[in-house]
């Protein structure tokens, strides 16, 4: 009797932290059920619920006691309660999300790793030193798999055998991670923790983008907003999302971190920090923008206190985080309208290219559509002349005839 009273106290803690996370009461009854059923089993088995060990053997167990063949969603569902439940005996919360990408470096070198990155975020932005973090991460792990646990070890070689190692990885992806190891193998040398410099084994990145920006034209976003159901509360977030990105030109990285003292609805403005650039960037709320925030926040947005203006729809109605670019929420409208292509670029970028692409139609100048993108400098702005193609054509040359 005293254990019975035990789990049901156990269980009833977790269904007060599902509740103030606004799970529903369907949610947590599954929940509840699911979170007794598998601490019983730890009980019984005399195991510590908290340990992955103990989900599996769970999962196990109930697999081959079941008179009938569980589903996939249903172990699911099992196995989804008891990480929860494992989750909040340890931490006292319940992350519903993956966590972001945890970094091991082979302990000899990681002083050295993690020293050149602490000296590298001094001068860069956030999101690239994450970027230059992985690319000198893969950078160790190759060097730990070929017995190199000293940088008094690495020669020349190793640099060039590591490059031409990267034969699958795209041109764009190694021009990238070539000045990453550029700046680690500089650093080591300018500490003195190698007696030379061997960057200069490292080849020089000649990568340099030459596609044209691919965009949709003034019917087909017509077509793509239509397709959205403005009924719902869905629909009214990504309708809003879809807006500001086609008719403002909003990065998919700046409208997921848009928040509620962005706007500025007594200048009718939106003023925010640009996550690419660190720009502070200003745009007018034109008019079908405005009333489709206003129509989402008022009709549609779920009530939380979230500091973001467009967040996830399901419990505990997080923001986006920082992988999240829209791309799969585009990709089923594109469907819905029969605009979807796998061989074209489909991401919320595209509607930005778009703008550009329609803004260089109406001819306005580069400054201009410069400033309205948020670009640093209008030379990043040049390569949407490449979509300008009734221009490009007035530039053309004729070809002489022969004879």
């Amino acid at each position: 009797m005293r254990k019975k009273s035990r789990i049901t106290g156990a269980v009833k803690e977790i269904d007060a932290y599902l509740i103030s996370q606004n799970y529903s009461e369907i949610t947590r009854k599954n929940y509840r059920s699911a979170c007794r059923r598998f601490i019983r089993y730890c009980n019984s088995q005399n195991i510590d619920s908290t340990l992955e060990s103990s989900i599996q053997s769970y999962i196990a167990y109930t697999k081959a006691n079941s008179a009938t063949e569980l589903s996939k969603s249903h172990l699911q569902n099992l196995k989804q309660a008891a990480y929860y439940w494992a989750e909040f005996q340890s931490t006292g919360e319940i992350v519903r999300y993956k966590k972001r990408r945890t970094y091991t470096w082979a302990e000899p070198l990681e002083p050295y790793f993690l020293e050149c990155l602490e000296e590298y975020s001094k001068t860069r932005r956030n999101i690239t030193t994450r970027n230059v973090r992985t690319y000198l991460n893969n950078f160790a792990q190759y060097l730990d798999q070929h017995g190199i646990d000293n940088l008094s070890k690495l020669v020349g070689t190793d640099i060039i055998r590591y490059i031409e190692n990267l034969k699958d990885v795209s041109a764009a992806s190694i021009s990238r991670m070539i000045p990453a190891i550029r700046f680690f193998l500089k650093f080591v040398a300018e500490k003195h923790y190698v007696d030379k410099d061997l960057s200069n084994f490292l080849p020089t990145a000649h990568y340099k983008k030459g596609n044209i920006p691919q965009t949709y034209s003034k019917t087909e976003i017509k077509q793509l907003l239509n397709s959205i159901d403005r009924s719902t509360s869905l629909g009214k977030r990504n309708y809003a999302i879809f807006l500001l990105a086609t008719r403002l030109g909003m990065r998919a990285g700046d409208i997921k971190l848009l928040q509620l003292g962005n706007l500025h609805w007594d200048k009718n403005m939106i003023c925010f920090k640009q996550h690419k650039t660190n720009i502070i960037q200003t745009l007018p709320i034109l008019s079908d923008v405005g009333e489709a925030i206003i129509d989402y926040l008022q009709n549609g947005r779920p009530k939380v206190s979230s500091k973001y203006i467009f967040i996830s729809h399901r419990v505990p109605y997080n923001h986006f985080g920082e992988k999240s670019t829209f791309h799969e929420i585009m990709d089923r409208y594109l469907q819905d309208c029969d605009l979807f292509d796998k061989d074209r670029r489909r991401g919320l970028h595209t509607l930005r290219h778009s703008l550009a692409g329609e803004l260089l139609k109406e001819n306005v100048t580069l400054p201009v559509i410069s400033e309205i993108l948020g670009h640093s400098s209008t030379a990043v702005t040049k390569t949407y002349l490449k979509i300008d193609l009734p221009q490009l054509r007035k530039c053309s040359l004729e070809v002489p005839l022969c004879g």
